[in-house]
């Protein structure tokens, strides 16, 4: 199971680039950044911008994969986010994912001035910006979010990882059986096409596992949504920032197994 993780840009440049370079030390496979104008929980908060400050931890590390999870298509025309990739891939050639999702945040519409998309509507531009960046990137791999139908079918056919959160409130159980689902369902759209399988998770919105309480609670976790077919977890980072129960020994011997 490769171990990612993502920030939240909702931290000055100096501490974003010291975590991601912290990460790249650790050993971690990627580092990402999630993808909204404004902090969704708090929009009069700090936050970056997610392409800049992609362009930026290009410059800064050496070997680490970067990207959005996921790049929010309510913020940019398809042919400016396959530019922007683009121009980061020349910054850290080889290095950068490509992620897109439809996005879902009332404060992203309402930041631009416009009214929330229905469901019809949003499948219609996400279908259409992940046809169109596809295209356009050439070889660059691309990271496609998905939970319905048919944009599970989306990710199929044009991604070479898909992305899942899961569910927001879901008990254990639940999550992992729909997780499961999701796996054997893209499997078989996919219909032989490799596609890798990644889930964001560790928050405390989105695990209600005591995954950070020990060693033994992290593996068992790790082994049962590997059985389940998850290639590659993003894990919220550091994990403090989202979840409150958190003992750091634990994620200090996290990140010293993948140093060893």
């Amino acid at each position: 199971m490769k171990l990612g993780v993502l920030l939240l840009p909702s931290l000055s440049w100096p501490r974003l680039l010291d975590h991601a370079r912290e990460a790249e030390a650790a050993g971690f496979d990627a580092v990402w950044i999630d993808d909204h104008l404004v902090d969704p929980r708090n929009p009069a908060a700090p936050w970056l911008e997610v392409w800049t400050a992609l362009a930026g931890l290009a410059a800064a590390t050496e070997t680490i994969r970067v990207g959005p999870l996921v790049s929010n298509i309510i913020l940019r025309h398809p042919a400016l986010l396959a530019r922007e990739a683009l121009t980061v891939d020349a910054i850290a050639p080889g290095r950068l994912e490509v992620g897109i999702g439809a996005g879902y945040a009332a404060s992203d519409h309402a930041a631009l001035g416009e009214e929330p998309w229905g469901d019809a509507e949003r499948f219609r531009r996400f279908a259409a910006a992940v046809e169109s960046v596809r295209a356009a990137i050439g070889p660059i791999p691309l990271a496609v979010a998905a939970h319905g139908d048919k944009a599970l079918g989306v990710a199929a056919r044009l991604g070479d990882v898909w992305v899942s959160y899961g569910g927001f409130g879901l008990a254990p159980d639940e999550a992992l059986a729909v997780t499961r689902s999701r796996c054997e369902r893209l499997e078989e759209l996919a219909a032989g096409r490799t596609v890798k399988r990644r889930l964001l998770t560790g928050s405390a919105a989105l695990t209600q596992e005591p995954i950070w309480q020990s060693v033994a609670a992290f593996d068992d976790f790790v082994g049962r949504y590997s059985e389940a077919g998850i290639d590659e977890l993003a894990l919220h980072w550091p994990p403090q920032a989202t979840n409150p129960n958190v003992r750091q020994e634990v994620v200090d011997e996290i990140t010293a197994r993948l140093a060893a």
